[in-house]
């Protein structure tokens, strides 16, 4: 089964990946979600 996430918390990941304060690594750490999904 797939996982949901919530239009704020793509919202919320997003807006990091724009920032880039933090690395993909980082980030999939961070929120823990799969690196190709901060990539799209």
């Amino acid at each position: 089964m797939r996982k949901s996430y919530s239009k704020e918390f793509k919202f919320k990941v997003a807006i990091e990946a724009i920032k880039g304060d933090l690395t993909i690594a980082e980030m999939v750490s961070k929120y823990q979600v799969s690196g190709s999904l901060i990539r799209k």
